[in-house]
């Protein structure tokens, strides 16, 4: 899990500059601390946060609701592509 959300995040980084004309918040602003910082794990609230701020300031991210966890959480995944894309 602490894997996927690493690469995830690698993903939506790299596509962070061509996001149109909006900021792409850096995940210390959610987190409040800095990603990969010694004795600091992001909480599932928090990751979720983060999704949901990436997903409001991206045209190019889309979360979806994949069911639920274990633990009844809602489970998520991104969809990270053009707009026209996702249309098609």
């Amino acid at each position: 899990m602490r894997t996927c959300l690493a690469t995830l995040l690698a993903i939506v980084l790299a596509a962070a500059p061509q996001a149109q004309n909006r900021e792409i918040p850096a995940p210390g602003s959610v987190f409040g601390f800095t990603a990969g910082a010694d004795y600091k794990l992001a909480t599932y609230d928090q990751s979720i946060a983060y999704f949901k701020k990436l997903e409001g300031a991206s045209r190019h991210i889309r979360l979806v609701e994949a069911g639920r966890t274990s633990q009844g959480r809602t489970m998520y995944f991104a969809l990270i592509s053009t707009p026209e894309n996702r249309a098609a």
